[in-house]
């Protein structure tokens, strides 16, 4: 994947969240910073990153901190801001508590936006505009600079007065925002399971780990790493001869293992 040059990318952590109670992008989510999980999106596709937010504590990523130049008009003031900032054209911005996107769907955003003569180019779900996964020319300065002036700071309302270009949203959660704890353990669950690998044991092997089903949750290399794993957590399996197959899949080789995953152990053949 090569970065894009001609694009700035800008996350927005305005700070303290009143549901949240705490500066939510500083939050960490299965031992990551919330803001981590953007900015590792973000990071294959541009040379040019920075972090919106009047919190230096950001600075700790290691990109540029831009303190937010128009205070107390939410995530409207921030888009503002990156673009006073930028010396791009175009400019993708993000919200500091999307950890689902990806380094493909940045792109998929950034190619369209480049391939347009839109203002601004964005996802629309069944709940509007996403104003906060979007590229912004800008082209669109002046005029936002005069809607903040004039109290006008919905994001909905401002996309809807330029022109813009809208495209499919991709499939949940990539576009979920984590604006309440609930949202953040249902994140933690849901990535948790991105993560695991389903053990399936049958016979011997179910008899040696003392259980037909269990599951990792720890990082797997490949399938001799799991077989290590295994062995060592269940000493019994490392006398036994068994197969692994990979999502029902029989495997004869080292072959790599990316989560989520289904994995079973399966002993020989009765006289086999």
């Amino acid at each position: 994947m090569k970065p894009f040059q001609n694009i700035g990318a800008y996350v927005l952590a305005g700070g303290k969240s009143s549901r949240m109670g705490q500066d939510k992008g500083l939050m960490l989510l299965l031992g990551k910073p919330l803001a981590g999980y953007v900015t590792d999106a973000l990071k294959p596709c541009f040379e040019h990153i920075a972090i919106v937010t009047d919190n230096p504590a950001y600075g700790a990523f290691g990109y540029t901190v831009i303190p937010d130049e128009q205070k107390n008009l939410g995530p409207a003031g921030g888009i503002y801001t990156a673009l006073r900032h930028s010396t791009f054209g175009h400019n993708l911005v993000v919200s500091c508590d999307m950890p689902f996107i990806t380094p493909q769907l940045v792109q998929w955003l950034a190619e369209e936006a480049m391939q347009s003569d839109a203002e601004i180019t964005l996802p629309k779900t069944e709940k509007g505009y996403e104003p906060l996964f979007a590229v912004y020319s800008q082209a669109v300065l002046p005029q936002l600079a005069q809607m903040l002036a004039g109290g006008m700071v919905k994001l909905q309302h401002i996309v809807s007065c330029f022109n813009h270009k809208t495209l499919p949203a991709p499939p949940a959660p990539a576009l979920e925002n984590l604006n309440t704890l609930q949202n953040f353990e249902t994140a933690q669950q849901y990535l948790l399971q991105q993560m695991s690998i389903t053990i399936l044991a049958f016979g011997q092997t179910a008899e040696a780990t003392g259980s037909p089903q269990f599951t990792l949750s720890e990082p797997v290399q490949d399938t001799n790493h799991l077989k290590s794993l295994l062995e060592q957590r269940f000493s019994a399996l490392a006398d036994m001869q068994y197969a692994l197959a990979l999502n029902t899949r029989l495997i004869t080789q080292n072959t790599p293992i990316t989560p989520p995953a289904t994995v079973a152990l399966l002993p020989p053949f009765s006289g086999g």
